[in-house]
């Protein structure tokens, strides 16, 4: 303030300033006080200089600043960081409680598989408790063997989003640039994920806020991207469960840190249209032992250049593979399960499924996540 002498009208305008800086950013907790550090007005005690200032000085207000958040996170959730087994009788699941608290007896959803059990018991260290609270790490033992692993997530009264695709703000940290197509290992709570990013939407400029179409971020920008999982996550965006929201991206050759990310939207792996490419139709397909796959030519971006691409992929990688296109051949099944004994792939294709073949298993080929089961394909096969 001994730069600008004091001037009541200059600060008030730097105030205004701040304020509008304030509400973009989604601020709530700030206090602006003028003072001279050089001079020590205003840092231990009301300076004489500055009158027209009626609050506090910097060292008693940093003294008295309430530091709880005023936002309280939804529910309980308890990210696994260990499955702890020292015994066959026992097998208990360890990390840290990062919002709520949970009770000997409560009911927990296990994320992401859904599966559901009911707390046996609860230890804060070493010691037996019938309770634990937001913060304690603890050990939980469930009523009934549930398949859980590190990077699951423990819930109540709240439910994280299941999904394959976020998009988040990201700073990024790297020598070289980023660009879409990037790969990386993903630090999410727990969970180690491989990951890609497939798009940025935009870089954000630190001196006036706008957003700027790019094609690659620099060191030190920030954007805002999109990022897709290899395995299916357990997420929220940021401003509803931090531990869930931030994420880091790490170089999978180097394994620096590339880049700090927020969560700012989580898509659920059931959401209508998500469209799936070719390549991931292809590679979801090459991975399976011999079975049978319907492609439905009668639902767009299922076309029989489609089912050709997959047949040379599948020759290409050792396989045997067969397409079945007679529509109304009455030996269908016979000959579709005969294949399917010999070791063959068999690729149906069709654009009238109830000519198929009723009594032999067959996965259809999906072009966009529509429902639960079709999901369900996606999880199982890609």
């Amino acid at each position: 303030m001994d730069l600008i002498g004091f001037d009541e009208q200059k600060f008030n305008a730097i105030v205004a300033e701040i304020n509008a800086l304030k509400s973009e950013l989604g601020l709530f907790s700030v206090a602006i006080i003028p003072l001279s550090a050089t001079e020590g007005d205003n840092v231990t005690h009301k300076s004489a200089n500055i009158p027209w200032y009626q609050g506090e000085a910097l060292l008693p207000y940093l003294e008295s600043i309430d530091i709880q958040t005023e936002k309280t996170e939804e529910g309980f959730y308890l990210p696994i960081q260990r499955v702890c087994r020292p015994n066959q009788a026992f097998r208990g699941f360890q990390g840290q409680i990062e919002a709520g608290s949970v009770n000997v007896g409560d009911e927990l959803q296990v994320l992401p598989s859904g599966e559901k059990a009911h707390v046996k018991s609860i230890y804060v260290g070493n010691k037996d408790s019938q309770s634990a609270f937001v913060g304690q790490p603890v050990t939980i033992q469930l009523d009934r063997e549930v398949d859980i692993s590190r990077g699951c997530v423990l819930v109540k009264d709240t439910k994280p989003t299941v999904t394959r695709d976020l998009e988040a703000t990201l700073l990024w940290m790297d020598d070289n640039e980023l660009e879409v197509g990037h790969e990386f290992f993903v630090k999410l709570g727990t969970k180690l994920v491989p990951a890609q990013v497939t798009a940025i939407h935009y870089a954000i400029d630190v001196n006036t806020g706008a957003q700027n179409e790019v094609t690659s971020i620099t060191k030190n920008g920030i954007a805002n991207c999109s990022i897709s999982f290899v395995d299916a996550v357990v997420a929220d965006e940021f401003k509803q469960h931090k531990t869930l929201g931030e994420l880091i991206l790490i170089d999978r050759i180097t394994n620096m840190t590339s880049a700090a990310c927020v969560v700012t939207k989580v898509f659920p792996l059931n959401a209508n249209a998500k469209p799936l490419t070719d390549a991931e139709i292809i590679k979801s397909i090459v991975k399976q032992d011999a079975k049978a796959f319907l492609f439905n030519t009668s639902v767009d971006g299922i076309n029989s250049n489609l089912v050709k691409n997959v047949a040379h992929s599948l020759l290409l990688s050792g396989k045997l593979v067969y397409v079945y296109a007679e529509e109304n051949a009455a030996n269908a099944e016979l000959v579709v399960a005969n294949l399917l004994k010999a070791g063959v792939t068999v690729l149906v294709e069709s654009a009238s499924i109830k000519n198929l073949p009723n009594s032999i298993a067959i996965d259809s080929v999906v072009k966009f996540i529509e429902a639960d089961q079709i999901v369900g394909y996606i999880q199982k096969n890609i």
